[in-house]
């Protein structure tokens, strides 16, 4: 599923959403694109990834802008979210297959790479080492 469209040197607020449901926990990371977030699944908590490392995701469909300050229930019984970070990004390249990001909150701060695989829906983000 393509993204977009999306403007170069984007920047906006982020957040980071623990999901529980049916026994299962993920983590959506989204991104505030216009007038949506873009947002990705992955199993590992974005914000807990050390310099160097990566983990692998799926990309979602594009989120409303008010999942940036929900948490509770979602609807038709597919569990709940929980806020676990948030703060603000800029991305100084967008596009259909790599976003180099700089995210900024309290706790999570540096360089990611969020890097398409093979082009399919599956997403690779890599918190960069810094210098």
């Amino acid at each position: 599923m393509p993204l977009g469209p999306y403007h170069v040197d984007m920047s906006g607020s982020f957040v980071i959403l623990e999901h529980l449901g049916h026994g299962l926990r993920h983590f959506d990371f989204l991104l505030e694109a216009g007038q949506a977030l873009a947002c990705w699944r992955f199993a590992q908590n974005p914000a807990e990834l050390q310099p160097g490392c990566s983990t692998l995701g799926t990309q979602l469909t594009d989120h409303r802008l008010e999942y940036l300050t929900y948490e509770g229930p979602i609807s038709a019984g597919r569990g709940e979210v929980r806020r676990v970070q948030q703060g603000r990004y800029r991305c100084n390249k967008p596009g259909q297959d790599i976003w180099l990001l700089e995210i900024t909150s309290q706790t999570m701060q540096g360089s990611f790479t969020l890097s398409r695989q093979n082009n399919s829906a599956q997403w690779t983000l890599t918190r960069e080492k810094t210098p």
